[in-house]
């Protein structure tokens, strides 16, 4: 890895930004993703099922994109990352569901869609500090004693999966560190589709990718959830763990910014993904909340934050719909001692 390279590491970290902590706080797998009779399960892709908890029924969906349920239960949607006014200026601005149209788009959306309608709910264990409830929520049928086939097609069963229904629409993104592995290729299929698209938030340029040699513009989006490409200059191995040297595109390995820390398992599943010995020279992408610190950093938790891009893939371009004027980027410096 060359000398002098480097200067925002990405690394293993135990906690998420504070404002991220409700969503992380429930355990990192889905409860009931097991083996049992087909009745108590709700599939929606091979690998992928939910243990059904509950029937339900949506009374109304708060500013927060909580469903509060009739028996007073309120649910938080399981792995998503849910527009916010914090996306734009993630340390300076207020969390107010009024000024961002994202979160206004994705809370009429959510009332059109649950609000009065019967739902499966798959929960996962425990609470957060407000009492909610994360969980997988399937609508029911049109009538309220209609039932939602467990055993029938995955196809009709994942068709009537909010979570994927607003993936698709564009209304939030993936968050795969909340899923099984299986579950988060699911969603981030319909991501895929949503993105390339650019339907709902994915036309703003406050998500659109963020070059991995733009630290000026990682640096003004510290404590939200981003998705960075870069190429990676050089493999380093450091007993169970890799380090991935990302270089500015068109840049050769002497020019790296980052440097990016995992462990060897998720650099095995790579390697297995790209089928080859080599990752250097390939295009990676990352997704994960930017951690404050003297440098910006991002937890890596799950293979799936992890994407190699395919050869033939265009570079990623510019949102079309800029929220506001971007400021300068320039190459930073040597960091500071």
């Amino acid at each position: 890895m060359a000398a002098g390279a480097l200067a925002c590491t990405f690394s293993l970290l135990t906690h998420a930004p504070a404002h991220a902590q409700v969503q992380a706080q429930a355990p990192s797998q889905d409860s009931g993703v097991e083996t049992a009779a087909p009745s108590r399960f709700l599939q929606v892709a091979p690998g992928c099922r939910f243990r059904r908890s509950a029937v339900h029924t949506v009374v109304r969906v708060n500013a927060r994109a909580n469903l509060q349920l009739e028996d007073r239960a309120r649910v938080l949607l399981r792995g998503l990352i849910l527009p916010s006014a914090l996306d734009v200026a993630p340390l300076t601005a207020t969390p107010r569901a009024a000024v961002w149209p994202p979160q206004r788009a994705l809370g009429a959306e959510l009332r059109r869609t649950v609000e009065g309608r019967r739902v499966a709910v798959a929960f996962a264990r425990g609470r957060d500090r407000y009492a909610r409830q994360s969980a997988q929520v399937f609508l029911m049928g049109k009538r309220a004693s209609t039932a939602l086939a467990s055993d029938g097609p995955a196809e009709s069963i994942a068709d009537r999966w909010v979570q994927a229904l607003l993936v698709e629409r564009g209304l939030a993104r993936v968050d795969v560190a909340a899923m099984r592995p299986a579950c988060a290729v699911a969603l981030l299929r319909r991501e895929a589709k949503a993105r390339k698209a650019r339907r709902g938030l994915w036309g703003r340029s406050a998500y659109a990718v963020v070059r991995a040699n733009a630290l000026a513009a990682l640096r003004r989006r510290v404590g939200s959830y981003q998705i960075i490409e870069g190429r990676i200059a050089g493999v380093e191995m450091r007993g169970r763990r890799v380090r991935l040297a990302l270089a500015s595109r068109g840049k050769s390995a002497t020019a790296s910014l980052f440097g990016l820390t995992i462990w060897r398992r998720i650099h095995r599943a790579l390697l297995r993904d790209a089928a080859a010995t080599t990752l250097v020279g390939r295009r990676l992408e990352v997704r994960g909340w930017l951690i404050p610190g003297r440098v910006p950093r991002v937890r890596i938790s799950h293979r799936h934050q992890l994407r190699l891009l395919p050869a033939s893939q265009p570079a990623l371009q510019p949102s079309p719909t800029p929220t506001r004027a971007p400021a300068p980027i320039t190459a930073p410096g040597p960091p500071r001692r």
